[in-house]
């Protein structure tokens, strides 16, 4: 059995800038306090992945509105909780809790045992660096277990982690289409696991990416504190988004 298809945005995501009503709107005096709030002008209507991931970009991770709503979304999906073990594999935990003390073999092998396939069209996203020419039609294997997300502000966020995009001098958020699912998954439950509020599914090593395009989306500021320092160091870095399909 695979993993059906979640579609974050079958409900759309749409948020506005709000402002306090006047009296003279509500028609009465409140007593206590401000009176309610009322929309004003569009910020965003997120219907697709690849909109969200710009939109992700552009906000640096920062609309807690856009999280709470695919939280709520995988919520209404509980078939993918539902397809792994009540416990999480001890090499998977490990991973999730304390990645650089993870076995990143065992890690793939549990995965290999008892990981489902997403099924093809799933979009997933992955905050890091894009490891060959950035040209169409360019591909990778992966060496070691691939983390990817249901989230564009985690896959943001995880880019800024420890300095990475501060030593890359670039951002690189992909948004990953499957297609022709070869490798397996292991999904994070949601609301039990110590991490669950990155959505995270992991691939085990050797899935297949391709490269489908590359998009400017501008720049952001990525910092870096060095080991004994108090002090971070910042720069500004381009953002980019990259299409892929994940197999």
């Amino acid at each position: 059995m695979s993993f059906q298809i979640i579609d974050i945005f079958r409900v759309p995501y749409i948020h506005y800038n709000k402002r306090v009503m006047k009296p003279e709107e509500i028609g009465v005096v409140i007593p206590d306090g401000p009176g309610p709030r009322i929309n004003t002008t569009l910020i965003c209507n997120l219907t697709t992945p690849v909109q969200s991931a710009f939109y992700a970009a552009q906000t640096a991770g920062t609309d807690n509105g856009l999280t709470i709503h695919i939280k709520a979304m995988l919520d209404q999906h509980p078939v993918w909780s539902a397809l792994m073990p009540s416990v999480t594999p001890p090499a998977l935990l490990q991973y999730q809790q304390s990645y650089a003390n993870s076995n990143l073999s065992a890690v793939s092998a549990e995965i290999n045992q008892i990981g489902k396939m997403l099924t093809d069209g799933q979009y997933l996203f992955h905050g890091g660096l894009w490891p060959t020419t950035y040209l169409p039609g360019s591909k990778f294997t992966t060496i070691r277990p691939l983390s990817t997300t249901l989230c564009p502000n985690v896959a943001f966020n995880e880019t800024l982690h420890n300095g990475k995009a501060y030593d890359s001098g670039r951002i690189d958020i992909l948004v990953l289409k499957v297609k022709d699912p070869q490798t397996k998954v292991f999904a994070y439950d949601v609301n039990g696991a110590d991490l669950g509020h990155e959505q995270e599914a992991i691939f085990a090593e050797g899935a297949v990416l391709t490269l489908v395009s590359v998009e400017a989306v501008g720049i952001s500021t990525a910092g870096k504190c060095a080991p004994g320092s108090y002090q971070v160091k910042e720069k500004t870095v381009p953002v980019y988004i990259i299409e892929a399909e994940i197999s």
